[in-house]
């Protein structure tokens, strides 16, 4: 994949899986929260609005990918939402969680070339 490829895989992997995330963090769906990482983001704005710019960005970037470029993207998105739930174990779970979206949305922002 070319350098310009792999920034458009960045952009979607950040918002890959979290456009299921952020529709289930909306105020009717939270009940069927299953992953800590998903109960911490309905349980708090500023992480339930990291993850509505993840889901946006991730719209706009999978227009246009082959289909091969998106289920690679999907398998990097499902890593990065597993990573989250390693901020469980951290002593400041919400700025780790925080700081999670933040890199990703950045990721997307600015990717590597």
């Amino acid at each position: 994949m070319t350098g310009l490829g792999w920034a458009v895989l960045a952009c979607v992997v950040l918002n890959g899986v979290s456009i299921g995330v952020a529709r289930a963090h909306s105020q009717g769906d939270c009940h069927k929260a299953t992953q800590w990482s998903d109960m911490m983001v309905c349980g708090n704005r500023n992480l339930a609005d990291l993850d509505t710019k993840v889901d946006r960005a991730y719209e706009k970037a999978q227009s246009g990918l082959s289909p091969k470029d998106a289920e690679e993207v999907r398998r990097v998105q499902a890593a990065w939402m597993k990573g989250r739930e390693k901020c469980q174990q951290d002593p400041d779970p919400t700025k780790c969680l925080e700081d999670y979206y933040q890199r990703r949305i950045k990721e997307i922002v600015q990717p590597r070339n």
